[in-house]
């Protein structure tokens, strides 16, 4: 019962804490750091980009197998559009792992509802 109040009340002060507007603290010391990353996107009419740039995707296999044997461990995102061809999506994944890299990203639109028919 404890354990169950324990989580209850810290749960709760967590969702209070993200609902604080903040102004963080600066320093002469700190570093600005960008986080490097490697991006795919798969659009709805079936192209692939790499880095912005439009590819075959007959060379998606190539590209991948560039980056895992560049020994960067650097996230790959891998967007695609909502109306995106699912079976082009899952082609990448299954490249993506086919070539060795581990660290796939699929980010989402989090303000979007599925709507459901």
């Amino acid at each position: 019962m404890l354990l169950l109040i324990f989580f209850m009340v810290s749960s709760t002060f967590e969702k209070e804490q993200r609902a604080i507007d903040i102004t963080l603290p600066q320093a002469d010391t700190g570093n600005t750091s960008s986080l490097e990353y490697q991006e795919i996107l798969v659009g709805k009419g079936g192209q692939f980009y790499f880095q912005g740039n439009e590819i075959p995707k007959e060379s998606l296999n190539e590209t991948l197998l560039g980056i895992k044997e560049s020994g960067s461990d650097t996230p790959l995102i891998l967007r695609a559009d909502k109306d995106a061809n699912f079976g082009d999506v899952v082609w990448v994944f299954d490249a993506a792992k086919k070539s060795g890299i581990t660290n796939l990203v699929v980010p989402t639109d989090p303000t979007q509802e599925v709507q459901e028919n």
